[in-house]
């Protein structure tokens, strides 16, 4: 049925047939209608999580008084990223705008766990042990927590994998970017 279909891929599907197309150069093809809005949402997404980004960085250079520590919560967040498009392959879904809204809501949770992390790695350092200690002990105190975050946002999102086709994207992308 057509109602399964999703805008991403009828578009996909046309493109591949224009190019085996001898359309003259004097003339353009474009896609309109939710093609088209679909498009311009990705990139407003986009845009407001790079600009997101950007001012989380600014807030914890001034929360951590540092660069360094930042930069390396900053890095989990791409980190995050590698399992959301195998698991999205795995499970025969596209890219879609709910599935940015699940990076999006990624991002924040491991952000989140690396915040916790890092400030306990600072509040051992305070206390006078040395780099490689604060880390082994604050990652062994901190590891619990974190599985369990990550355990209750992946039952949360469970019943939204079996809701609406549409918004299933949203968990799969939080739960592949978790694992």
């Amino acid at each position: 049925s057509t109602n399964d279909v999703s805008p991403i891929t009828v578009a996909n599907s046309m493109k591949e047939k224009i190019e085996k197309m001898n359309i003259p150069a004097d003339y353009q093809v474009s896609f309109g209608g939710e093609k088209q809005d679909i498009d311009e949402s990705f990139n407003d997404m986009m845009q407001a999580l790079l600009l997101g980004v950007f001012i989380i960085a600014m807030i914890m250079v001034l929360q951590f008084k540092s660069f360094r520590q930042p930069l390396f919560i900053l890095v989990s967040i791409p980190l995050s990223v590698i399992g959301i498009f195998p698991g999205l392959v795995l499970t025969g879904q596209s890219l879609s705008f709910p599935g940015v809204i699940g990076i999006v809501a990624l991002a924040g949770i491991v952000v989140n766990n690396a915040i916790l992390l890092i400030d306990a790695i600072n509040q051992r350092r305070i206390q006078g042990m040395d780099k490689k200690e604060a880390v082994i002990e604050a990652a062994g105190v901190r590891f619990q927590p974190i599985i369990l975050t990550a355990a209750t946002t992946i039952g949360g999102m469970i019943p939204l994998l079996f809701s609406n086709p549409t918004w299933s994207p949203i968990a799969y992308s939080i739960i592949f970017g978790l694992f």
